[in-house]
């Protein structure tokens, strides 16, 4: 899912003690980070990890620029093959803004890069850096990352565990979506409280740490705090998080389309079954190949144009707040396998990461 790495959140001071998610991509055309595999242990997919060279670098810098700059903690860290994911405790007010932090570790990570171009060997080897210096000097750069960040901010309680457990099961995540595609072309069901509910697209969304339930009511005496509730929407979609709603009314879908438009995702509840050759229609669709769409439905009707009941909107509407309410890894849906009934008559099903029963 795209974000956006140029945006800063206009309200928040970036001085002050605060507990951040940042992602930062590595530049294209560079060879990977790190290279990642799964293998399957007592049925569970596990993600394998082979440090490449640049990813030793980059280990080698986080752990020498953050000691230099105690105040600055690292809870967690994912170096992946072509991004890396920080969780940072800023434990007191800094004279740097987090960017200056950003800034000055990446700055560091090219001149560990250029000493080790220069020196022709390092982390590798020398064939590595000989092979490496020709391709840089073709491609006219000698920086590791791209310009520029994504950060989250910890604003909640529990904020610090979900991007914890976010970034640790970043490789997983990874994996799967490697080894099997076949989980995000296919409807996969997840059980939420007694419901069984049908999915459709990127089911990962459910693992995002920034998740906002959005639902506004007619009802005056519930709109109180709406502007509130608006400003932390725009705040979700400037950290490139995940609106949850079935987006009912008229004054919810602008929020849906700030969404698209901003370049977030979105799980939508919806109230119609996804039949065996369902594909949504083209502007869901081209969501769902950016990643950035999961489709949940309750199967209460065959037809897409069934009128909805104010019950069942307000059950719809429940999914949501309770989805929204998924801590990371939380959530695990099942694959139909096959069409087949297994001897309850219920549908063959398998969780993503495990072997097919036999």
């Amino acid at each position: 899912m795209a974000m956006n790495f140029n945006v800063r959140c206009r309200n928040h001071d970036y001085h002050s003690r605060c507990i951040y998610m940042v992602t930062i991509l590595e530049q294209e055309g560079l060879p990977p980070l790190m290279q990642l595999t799964g293998r399957h242990v007592n049925g569970k997919l596990e993600p394998v990890h082979y440090v490449q060279p640049l990813g030793k670098v980059v280990y080698d810098r986080i752990d020498a620029f953050f000691r230099q700059h105690p105040e600055v903690k690292v809870l967690t860290r994912a170096v992946m093959p072509d991004h890396i994911h920080l969780e940072l405790f800023v434990t007191e007010r800094t004279e740097w803004h987090l960017g200056q932090y950003i800034a000055a570790f990446t700055h560091s990570c090219n001149d560990a890069l250029k000493s080790y171009l220069e020196a022709g060997t390092g982390p590798g080897g020398t064939a590595f850096w000989t092979d490496l210096r020709i391709h840089i000097v073709a491609q006219k750069r000698t920086a590791i990352f791209k310009e520029g960040y994504n950060d989250r901010i910890a604003y909640r309680v529990g904020a610090k565990d979900a991007f914890y457990r976010y970034i640790k099961d970043n490789p997983y995540r990874y994996v799967i979506r490697k080894m099997h595609p076949e989980f995000f072309g296919n409807t996969l069901d997840l059980k939420i409280g007694d419901k069984w509910l049908q999915l459709y697209g990127n089911f990962l969304l459910l693992d995002s740490p920034v998740k906002e339930y959005v639902q506004i009511s007619s009802k005056p005496e519930k709109r109180r705090d709406l502007s509130q509730r608006v400003a932390t929407w725009r705040e979700a979609i400037r950290q490139q998080g995940v609106l949850v709603s079935p987006f009912i009314s008229k004054e919810e879908r602008q929020y849906r389309d700030e969404a698209v438009n901003g370049g977030a995702g979105m799980i939508i509840v919806v109230n119609y079954a996804f039949g065996k050759r369902f594909k949504p229609y083209k502007s869901l669709f081209e969501l769902c190949e950016q990643g950035r769409l999961l489709l949940v439905s309750t199967a209460a009707h065959e037809n897409q144009d069934a009128p909805m009941k104010r019950e069942e909107a307000l059950g719809m509407n429940e999914i949501a707040r309770q989805i929204a309410a998924l801590q990371p890894g939380e959530a695990r849906p099942l694959l139909r396998k096959r069409p087949k009934k297994q001897n309850d008559g219920s549908p063959e099903l398998k969780a993503p990461g495990q072997d097919h029963p036999a």
